[in-house]
């Protein structure tokens, strides 16, 4: 990263300055809020299909990533780059949009429909469902370092990720959704929430990180965060049918 690192800054020859080139520290936050939303909705037929529609919409180092990816391919290679990132899901990608990657004045966007065969396997009773896509990520830290004079710990930039699913299930299936998670500390915070109604299954995760790193001795701290909050993200969506196997 390049933030708060010196920086050698060098006035234009033209017009005459009066500053002298000097060292000068880089802002410690990115020029925007760092934010990730992920939506997805969908519905799964009777023989577990899913038909879906993706859309995404970044800001920050996620973006700045994400723009340069897209520029350096050719636009006629930028299905693949998109089934890379669709990898966790995976089936056939279409309908496929992404927004310029030139135009920074505006949040980086793509979209695409997925269908995913096999999505949910009919030829059994219950089935449980991993929320698909969802990429919220926490970093490590070792929270037996107790050396005060060890450097702070880097959580990443302070950011917003959001995740939001809404999913048609099959007529001839009971959903059960997981429990409702939440979790707030001083650097962070954590909110899921789950329902279905009328067959139609919709969950929602938010993820906030207030710093982007913490002294040490809260390591112990954040890691009991950490680990509460990927407990959350393995839950996964109970379906059961009353007879398997017929689709």
């Amino acid at each position: 990263s390049l933030r708060r690192k010196q920086a050698l800054v060098i006035p234009p020859a033209e017009p005459p300055s009066t500053v002298a080139p000097h060292l000068q520290e880089t802002p410690a936050d990115t020029p925007m809020p760092d934010t990730e939303v992920s939506e997805i909705t969908g519905k799964i037929n009777d023989i577990g299909k899913l038909e879906a529609h993706v859309h995404y919409e970044f800001r920050g180092d996620e973006e700045l990533l994400l723009r340069s990816v897209f520029r350096r391919v050719p636009q006629a290679n930028w299905q693949r780059v998109v089934e890379n990132v669709n990898s966790g899901l995976g089936g056939d990608i279409t309908n496929l949009k992404v927004s310029d990657p030139a135009a920074t004045r505006e949040a980086f966007t793509m979209s695409y429909d997925v269908s995913k065969v096999n999505f949910l396997d009919w030829s059994k009773k219950k089935t449980e469902i991993a929320l698909p896509l969802v990429q919220f990520n926490l970093p490590d830290v070792d929270a037996d370092d107790t050396d005060a004079d060890a450097d702070p710990m880097k959580l990443g930039p302070k950011a917003e990720y959001s995740y939001n699913i809404q999913l048609q299930l099959p007529s001839k299936y009971t959903g059960h959704a997981p429990l409702a998670f939440s979790l707030k500390r001083d650097y962070a915070e954590y909110l899921a929430t789950y329902k279905i109604d009328g067959g139609v299954f919709t969950a929602g995760r938010k993820l906030t990180l207030h710093q982007d790193e913490l002294p040490v001795s809260r390591a112990s701290d954040y890691e009991s965060f950490r680990r509460a909050v990927g407990a959350d993200l393995s839950q996964r969506l109970s379906v059961e049918s009353a007879v398997a196997g017929t689709p």
